[in-house]
């Protein structure tokens, strides 16, 4: 997994396109820094894509509902409507509904 650091370091330096003579930049020793800097930036934002939750049970009354749900990613549990959460309380992955 790529260092989220070192690539936001990366990214706020590098104003070359293949050019590089920042040697402060963590990817200057790299022969094709910018394709690594791409690589690794790309992975962590597929490390962002939404999941979805897997739904344990619906609770409520006739005024309210709301579902008791558990992360893919750090089995949290949690209580939502739905509408109000967009991320685990715990991991913080952004979750997805259908």
């Amino acid at each position: 997994m790529p260092d989220r650091e070192k690539v936001m370091n990366a990214l706020e330096r590098c104003e070359s396109y293949g050019q590089c003579d920042d040697d402060s930049c963590p990817y200057f020793i790299k022969v094709a820094c910018l394709e690594e800097l791409r690589k690794d930036a790309l992975a962590l934002l597929k490390e962002q894509e939404a999941v979805e939750p897997k739904q344990v049970d619906l609770y409520g009354n006739d005024e309210w509902w709301g579902l008791v749900c558990v992360c893919p990613d750090c089995n949290a549990e949690w209580m939502t409507d739905k509408a109000n959460t967009h991320y685990c309380p715990n991991c913080g992955i952004r979750v997805k509904w259908e």
